[in-house]
């Protein structure tokens, strides 16, 4: 039996924008398309993390510092 596997190589480098959506519906609303506006999206890095990217973005405060982690949680329950 012989069996064909695909290899695809899709390059990570560039620039990474992200956003949050309150009610998990990014996929929804066609996020994903490369023609869907990202104008108010914030810069990431990638590889990366959404609490580094939005430290680094000062949108969250330091969630390793005094009682930071509590002030964070809603960006686990976020998409």
């Amino acid at each position: 039996m012989v069996i064909f596997v695909n290899i695809f190589e899709f390059s990570l480098n560039g620039s990474w924008k992200f956003k949050g959506f309150a009610e998990c519906n990014g996929e929804e609303l066609g996020t994903y398309k490369l023609e869907y506006n990202d104008d108010g999206w914030l810069p990431a890095k990638v590889p990366g993390t959404v609490h580094l990217d939005l430290l680094a973005n000062k949108v969250i405060p330091d969630p390793f510092k005094d009682l930071n982690e509590k002030k964070v949680r809603w960006v686990a329950e976020s998409e």
